[in-house]
This record gives structure tokens, C-alpha cells and sequence, in this order.
């Protein structure tokens, strides 16, 4: 009855130790360690149990042979706890450069107390009710442990901005129950609790960090995301090379009433399982239809390579049907050239992003030319989002001519980023890069408010303006609730609805018609106009000027210079203006830079016109100032 707690303990961790083993195996310093804990925590336990065991059966002194369990025992104590401490120090290793100077440390007060614990005298106590050890080599016990568990307790706040939470919370809990069942065991000596707590804080860390299910993937089998992230953090603070290919199967064809139904499922499990009997990687999934496998060096992602080429070549049998999946390869032959893990990852979605333009090429190789450009175009992103987070997101205003009232009657609003120094960022630096990465949505609601203001604040309705541009983006335009999100910024500012026209493109009529034309009809009936943009950049045809909803037509620079650049030019713009006329919308011609263009055109149908001729993209002080000085 007196080693009940033993063992359960041992079950526990019996089962704990099962479960490790089934499951994959994604070979990290900190799984490791755990594992290594795991049976020296069972090894302790049995010890334990058969110490207790022996000394009931002792009368009188003890023997070598019973002070030798009794002592192993206590020593394989100590061994626990002092795994403890290199456990919370190895997802440290290569991030804090003291961190080795603390495991030295703990190894070696860990060290000097086994060897304390076998050379000090112990003692055994025993009666009907309970059997328990004490003396020195108790005391020494006792004594590490405790630095041990202060050790691994100092680690977990010192360093707490480098330890996932997860991983303080659960180290915690440990050291607190062993703690509380140290102290109950030495007030009530015959409470063998010590070892049991033991068990208990390696069920936690199991439960909360290690459990190998949480690095699956349930519909594949493959390891998940989370799993890669820490085996390239680990990885990377090795100092380890090596190289990586993504696989990416988002370009199905062939049986789609297959891929569209519940045979995906099939389908993706076929290619996982294909995918992680490949000796040489270790298979991720990534996405849905992206896997990522890391290889030793590139002749093994080469080989693979060369494998997967041959494979996806040929058709999966689904539900006994061929179904061919067309699959695109990312390959980064060297790891070394890649930064930390989180920045890999990015990179290797701009990659793959990037690569998308280049459809003919089925394998792609990540060089350092590659990774330069992913780097820039990252900085560019912590950019744009540092400048909105300071408020050095301004807009300028491009003034827009009547050639009827022979003045500005209107302007364009542009985005600009400013620098710290107070420089500028040229726009075409950082708007591909924020339409890319989503930021164009906060930068587009930035602009629409910070003109809506400027309307206000100086009264342009009664300076001559009839309104102000501004311009939409393509995923702006397929915003659901955009209508409804720029009302109410009108209603709270307090400005008037028709001195706001939007400018759409082509582009975005083309992405999402439908929520775009939902958008605009919530718009226009509440008195906002819009403007047709890039008319004459390749998408334009009578189509889409006809069934979007716009009031003005803006032709781009490209074919205004086109107009005085050759007969063939001159005979697409007039053709465009007799039917714009006819549609009964207005014209602006962007790109005039010359007063003999300007004049050109004024003797055309065109109601207004924009460029360099009259002024640049100017702050909103300027701007002012040009109405003023007329």
C-alpha cells in the first residue's frame, strides 16, 4: 500500500512514453530532452518503489545493497530535476549567449550532488505506518534540487520574452507541485509524494508542450505548420545547412467534378502519404495544396526533385478515375543564404507569391538574388506599417483643369509616405507592395478620411473645387461593407457627398464585378460619382465602359502621348472620345507635360485635363496656394 503513488506514476508515464513513441518524430533538442526526462522520470520512480520495497524487508543496519538503491534513487532525483533545467535551457541555446554558462552550471551542482548523495550516510526509518529515508545524503538531495528547481524558475522569468508562454505556464506548474509535495512530504514523512510530483510535472509539460498530435496535421498525417517553425528555429541556431522544396498543387486540372468534392479529401491523403514516404525529407504541410520537405543538402533535393517531377506527370487514381494534379516546384538549394526561421517563412511566400507570375516554369530556384528582392520587399512592408503607426501617411493633391472654365475645378488625392528625415517614398516603391500584403486597405481608408478632412477644414466647394479623386484598389473594390464604411466617414466629417468621386479601374471590374457593382450602386445613391481610371492600359473594350456605372472617363498618359506620337495613336484616341461622348461621360486626359499638348487638346472634346504642365502631386498647403494664385 505504501507505493500506491509509485505506481501510478510509472503507468503514467508508461503511457506517456507509448504515446511519444508512435507518433512522428521531428527530431528537436527539446523533444529530445523531454523523452530523456521522461525515463529518467520512470527510472526514478521505480527506483523509488523498490527502495521502499527493500526496506521493508530490512531489520537492523542497512547493507551495501540497500544503501545503494536507496541512493540511486535519490540520485536519479537529482538527474530529473537537473533535466529540468537543461530542458527550459535548450530552446534557449544559440539565442542568449549566457545560457551555456547556466546549464554548465546546473550540470555540475547536479554532478557534485550525486556524488555528495553517494559518499554522505543515509538512514532509514520504519514502523507499521510508514518507511522513510533520511541524513546527509538526504539533505544533499533535497539541497540540489531545490537549486535545480530555482534554476529552471529564474530561466522561465529571466528570459520570458524568449520563451513561448506556454512553456513558462507549464514549467511552472511543474516546480509548483513539486514544491508543494517536497513540503508535504517533509512534515509527513510517510507521504512518498516526491517522486509521484515528478511524474505529474512531465504529464504537464506532455499535455501543454510535447504532445506529438499538436505538430500533426489531422487530414494528412503530415507535420503541420507549428512543427516546421520550430525545426527551422532549431535548425537555424545549429548553424545547420540545409535545403528545402515547396511543393505547390494549386494548379488541379482534369477530373474537377473530383477535386470539388469530397474525393479532395482522398486525394490530398494520397499525396501526403506519397510525400512522407520520401526517405530523404521530412515532409510539411504548409497549406492546403502546399507541402514543404526539408533535405540534407541539395543532391538530395535534387533527386527528390527529379522523383516528384516523374511522379506528378502521371494521374492519381481517385474513386477509380485519373485525376492529374499539375504541381509547381520552389526550390532553396542553400540554406545558409536564408535568415532566421520567421523571415525564411516570408520570404519563402514572396517566393512563391512572386513565382506565380511565371507560369511556364514549372521549378523555380530560390537564389541570393531572389532572397534580396524578398528582403526589400519586406523592409518596404515594415515601412508602410511603421508610417502608419506614426502618422506619416500624407496626401497630395494633383490639380485637374477645365478647359471649359479655364481652371482647376478639381484635383486627385494620393497616397505619399513620409520619412523619419522627411524625405519621400516614391509611391511606386511602396503601393505594389502594400497591394500585395494587404496594407493597400488601411493606407486607401487612411487617404479617403484624410481628404474628406481637407474638404472640410477648407470650405474647396466655395474655392472653385467641384470635387476631389480618389482612388480605389483592385481589393478595395472587392471589399464587402466598402460602400458602407466610407458613408459613415462622410456623415462623421460632415462633408458633402457629391464633392467625393472614386476612381476604379479595369483591373478591378475584372477581379470582382459583382461586389464591386454592389459597392457603387450604395455609393451613387448616396451622391458619390465615380471615375473610370487607366482607361487605355489593355483591359479597356465598349464592355466595360458600358456597364459600370462611372460619370467620368480617364485616359491614361500612356495614350494621350500616344495621340501625338503617331497617326495610328491619334486615330485611337479620337475613336475613344466620340464614343465616351456618346455615352454621355466626361473625359479627363492625364500626362499633359507640354503647353503645345495642352493646346492640342483643348480644341478636342476633352472636359479636362492633368499633368506635370500644370503642376506635380503637390501637400495640401501647396495645393491651396494654386487655387489661390488661380
Amino acid at each position: 500500500m505504501l507505493i500506491q503513488t509509485q505506481i501510478c506514476g510509472i503507468v503514467l508515464l508508461w503511457v506517456i512514453l507509448a504515446l511519444c513513441l508512435i507518433q512522428k518524430d521531428i527530431d528537436l533538442k527539446t523533444q529530445k530532452m523531454f523523452r530523456l526526462m521522461l525515463v529518467t522520470a520512470c527510472i526514478s520512480l521505480t527506483l523509488d518503489a523498490t527502495s521502499v520495497l527493500i526496506l521493508q524487508q530490512v531489520t537492523g543496519e542497512l547493507h551495501l545493497y540497500e544503501q545503494g538503491i536507496c541512493k540511486l534513487y535519490l540520485v536519479s532525483l537529482v538527474a530529473s530535476n537537473g533535466l529540468g533545467v537543461i530542458y527550459f535551457t535548450a530552446e534557449l541555446e544559440g539565442v542568449i549567449d549566457k545560457i551555456k554558462g547556466l546549464k554548465k552550471i546546473a550540470v555540475l551542482v547536479g554532478l557534485g550532488g550525486m556524488v555528495a548523495i553517494v559518499l554522505l550516510p543515509i538512514s532509514y526509518f520504519k514502523d507499521d505506518n510508514k518507511i522513510y529515508t533520511y541524513g546527509a545524503s538526504v539533505f544533499a538531495t533535497y539541497l540540489v534540487c531545490v537549486i535545480h528547481i530555482a534554476a529552471s524558475i529564474y530561466i522561465l522569468f529571466r528570459y520570458k520574452k524568449y520563451i513561448n508562454s506556454q512553456r513558462r505556464i507549464a514549467g511552472l506548474m511543474w516546480m509548483g507541485i513539486w514544491i508543494v509535495a517536497a513540503g508535504i512530504q517533509a512534515l509527513h514523512n510517510e507521504f512518498l509524494l516526491v517522486g509521484y510530483a515528478s511524474a505529474i510535472g512531465v504529464g504537464i509539460l506532455f499535455m501543454k508542450l510535447e504532445n506529438p498530435e499538436v505538430y500533426v496535421d489531422r487530414e494528412t498525417g503530415l507535420l503541420n505548420q507549428q512543427a516546421l517553425r520550430m525545426y527551422l528555429r532549431e535548425r537555424f541556431h545549429r548553424d545547420g545547412k540545409y535545403a528545402l522544396l515547396v511543393v505547390n498543387l494549386k494548379e488541379q486540372s482534369g477530373r474537377e467534378e473530383i477535386l470539388k468534392n469530397k474525393h479532395t479529401l482522398e486525394l490530398q491523403h494520397m499525396v501526403a502519404e506519397y510525400l512522407d514516404k520520401l526517405e530523404q525529407a521530412v515532409a510539411f504541410k504548409n497549406s492546403r495544396w502546399e507541402y514543404i520537405l526539408l533535405l540534407k543538402e541539395e543532391a538530395d533535393m535534387e533527386q527528390v526533385l527529379h522523383v516528384l517531377q516523374k511522379r506528378f506527370d502521371k494521374p492519381w487514381m481517385v474513386e477509380q478515375k485519373e485525376c492529374y494534379v499539375g504541381a509547381r516546384f520552389f526550390a532553396v538549394p542553400d540554406s545558409s543564404l536564408m535568415p532566421e526561421e520567421e523571415r525564411m517563412l516570408e520570404l519563402i511566400r514572396f517566393f512563391v507569391d512572386e513565382g506565380e507570375k511565371y507560369h511556364q516554369r514549372k521549378v523555380m530556384v530560390m537564389d541570393r538574388e531572389w532572397m534580396e528582392q524578398g528582403e526589400e520587399t519586406m523592409q518596404i512592408g515594415k515601412l508602410i506599417q511603421n508610417a502608419i503607426e506614426e502618422n506619416r501617411v500624407e496626401v497630395f493633391y494633383q490639380p485637374i483643369y477645365s478647359t471649359s472654365k479655364k481652371q482647376y475645378v478639381s484635383a486627385e488625392a494620393l497616397v505619399r509616405i513620409i520619412n523619419p528625415d522627411g524625405s519621400l517614398v516614391p509611391p511606386g516603391q511602396f503601393i505594389p507592395v502594400a497591394e500585395k500584403n494587404g496594407a493597400i486597405l488601411e493606407l486607401g481608408e487612411i487617404v479617403f478620411r484624410k481628404t474628406c478632412e481637407f474638404i472640410k477644414e477648407n470650405d474647396l466647394k466655395n474655392r472653385g473645387i467641384q470635387y476631389l479623386e480618389v482612388n480605389l484598389s483592385a481589393i478595395q473594390c472587392t471589399q464587402q461593407g466598402l460602400a458602407e464604411q466610407y458613408i459613415s466617414i462622410m456623415e462623421e466629417i460632415g462633408v458633402l457627398p457629391e464633392m467625393i468621386n472614386l476612381e476604379i479601374t479595369e483591373s478591378a471590374a475584372v477581379r470582382s464585378k459583382e461586389i464591386l457593382l454592389e459597392n457603387m450602386e450604395k455609393l451613387l445613391n448616396y451622391g458619390v460619382s465615380f471615375s473610370l481610371d487607366d482607361f487605355g492600359t489593355g483591359y479597356s473594350n465598349l464592355n466595360y465602359i458600358m456597364e459600370l456605372p462611372v460619370q467620368i472617363v480617364k485616359f491614361d498618359r500612356a495614350m494621350t502621348l500616344a495621340y501625338f506620337e503617331s497617326k495610328r495613336g491619334e486615330l485611337v484616341m479620337d475613336a475613344a472620345i466620340r464614343m465616351v461622348k456618346a455615352a454621355e461621360m466626361k473625359i479627363v486626359s492625364e500626362g499633359v507635360e507640354l503647353k503645345e499638348q495642352l493646346e492640342a487638346l483643348e480644341i478636342k472634346d476633352i472636359d479636362y485635363i492633368q499633368g506635370f504642365y500644370f503642376s506635380r502631386p503637390v501637400c495640401g498647403q501647396e495645393f491651396l496656394k494654386l487655387l489661390t494664385n488661380g
